[in-house]
């Protein structure tokens, strides 16, 4: 059985993923990431995640939990191409 801690993570890692096939199109590390986080969880608990978190992400009701973690890439964006902390 998976714990609370356990499912944080791996939807964390999810969301991640779908965060950088969205905003870079990396398709490569976004795999890496699934593959990382299925390596560790195992396949099955993946699919179920993404089975309720893909939904979730087009607004359609889901786990508090989910709908958390899915809220992250409404909130957070990429920086700009050009930002950076010191001025040139």
């Amino acid at each position: 059985m998976i714990t609370k801690d356990e499912r944080k993570e791996a939807l964390q890692n999810l969301v991640a993923s779908v965060a950088v096939l969205t905003w870079s199109m990396d398709l490569e590390m976004s795999a890496a990431i699934l593959q990382d986080t299925s390596e560790k969880f195992g396949e099955d608990l993946v699919a179920l995640l993404m089975s309720e978190l893909l939904p979730a992400l087009h607004g359609e009701p889901a786990a508090q939990d989910v709908l958390s973690n899915a809220a992250m890439l409404a909130f957070a964006r990429p920086l700009p191409q050009k930002w950076s902390l010191t001025k040139n």
